[in-house]
């Protein structure tokens, strides 16, 4: 089966206060969330490849673009594994044209009886136009 990034992942964009052209949502990664198929049985986690689709999607709804297309990606680190039903807060600063800094900040995971607080997760992501 073909994932549809464009039909799974939704936003509600806010303005952020860093400066214009910044922007941010707050997502609950789905249980049932496609990507989680396979990746792993007995414990999933979201797949990188699933956190690089949900980046060009939020910064498509942000930017009211939806032919912007990821050119490169100069770093990204993913220190800590996005678990079902993780609550996330999405940051993107746009530091010149076309070129975008996304941060995702886990704010609260969710484990089998508790939830807790964990660090950030870092990416960099230079998007371009298609």
């Amino acid at each position: 089966m073909m994932i549809q990034p464009n039909s799974i992942f939704t936003f509600r964009i806010e303005p952020s206060s860093c400066h214009s052209g910044c922007f941010h949502t707050t997502w609950t990664v789905p249980e049932n969330l496609a990507y989680f198929d396979g990746h792993f049985p007995t414990q999933p986690i979201l797949p990188a490849v699933a956190i690089l689709d949900a980046s060009i999607e939020f910064l498509r709804s942000a930017t009211k673009n939806p032919k912007l297309e990821l050119k490169t990606t100069s770093s990204a680190k993913f220190s800590q594994p996005i678990l079902p039903g993780s609550k996330i807060e999405i940051f993107a600063h746009d530091l010149k044209e076309n070129n975008w800094d996304l941060e995702w900040r886990l704010v609260e995971v969710k484990t089998d009886s508790t939830s807790e607080n964990k660090p950030n997760l870092n990416k960099n992501l230079d998007f371009a136009l298609g």
